[in-house]
């Protein structure tokens, strides 16, 4: 046998040998950090409103807690949802989820919850520039209905987790977020099954009146203050199949025409498929 073909004979035997990556001195790595921003899709405002009647959809602004109005017309709620459709890799590996909204008005001194909804809703026409809000338009959430006037809440104000997927809030300036395991649990449910992805619902302080927020929704002209989703991530890195590495060693070092023969190809088309990706 001569040195060529003992050389093509460890090469095949490299191939068919469980431990392939270790014998090439490679490895499948925790793969590499990423973060994606995702836009809110729809927001609104559930305005107190026994019958319905307002709603905010199309407006630039969403609010939460308690107005001075009359007892049975204060309260407001946010609800906001976020596409991650086509947003997040299916190999992603998420790490860390932060829900971030711009203040636009107001001042909050306890705690804003951030919920998990259970049903879907609607964002319709409906505008105001005050959290009075509009009569409701088709399609609206409103107090009573998930979508205006066809579907209702099982409860007025919103069928959502009791328990707050996150509660504590952290602020820098106008910018508040919000990051917890239990959002990052809803987010990765969301991903599972993209049905069950109904976006979150945001509880002021509904005890004391006058002591609502406003925070910039998805309509709000400053592109920077409107509701956005950041996603910590690990995007896997997926490496070279072995056998084309080894061609382009043998290549590189005149052998891959004498190795090229049948049995060796055979050996090759043999080895192990793996996925495909630059490795940065």
């Amino acid at each position: 046998m001569t040195a060529v073909e003992s050389l093509c004979q460890s090469a095949r035997a490299l191939l068919s040998a469980s431990p392939v990556w270790i014998m090439l001195g490679l490895a499948a790595g925790p793969g590499a950090a990423a973060t994606t921003f995702v836009p809110a899709s729809q927001d609104n405002t559930l305005i107190e409103d026994a019958d319905g009647a307002l709603s905010n959809g199309a407006g630039d602004g969403i609010w939460a807690g308690r107005t001075g109005q009359p007892e049975g017309q204060s309260i407001r709620r946010a609800v906001l949802a976020f596409d991650l459709s086509g947003a997040l890799p299916t190999s992603a590996e998420i790490t860390s989820v932060t829900l971030q909204l711009t203040l636009v008005q107001g001042n909050p001194t306890t705690t804003l919850a951030v919920h998990r909804l259970n049903q879907s809703w609607g964002e319709g026409a409906s505008s105001f520039p005050g959290g009075q809000g509009a009569a409701s338009e088709p399609g609206d959430a409103t107090w009573k209905h998930t979508f205006y006037d066809i579907s209702l809440w099982a409860s007025p104000g919103g069928d959502f987790a009791p328990t707050a997927s996150a509660a504590i809030f952290s602020r820098a300036e106008n910018v508040f977020t919000w990051t917890s395991s239990e959002l990052l649990s809803d987010v990765q449910s969301w991903l599972a099954d993209p049905e069950s992805n109904h976006g979150w619902i945001v509880l002021g302080d509904e005890t004391v009146g006058s002591t609502s927020v406003r925070f910039g929704s998805r309509e709000l002209d400053v592109v920077a203050d409107r509701p956005m989703l950041i996603v910590e991530h690990l995007q896997s890195v997926p490496l070279l199949r072995p056998g084309s590495l080894l061609l382009l060693v043998l290549a590189l070092s005149g052998l891959g025409a004498v190795c090229s023969k049948p049995r060796v190809a055979d050996a090759l088309s043999a080895a192990p498929e793996r996925p495909r990706t630059n490795l940065a």
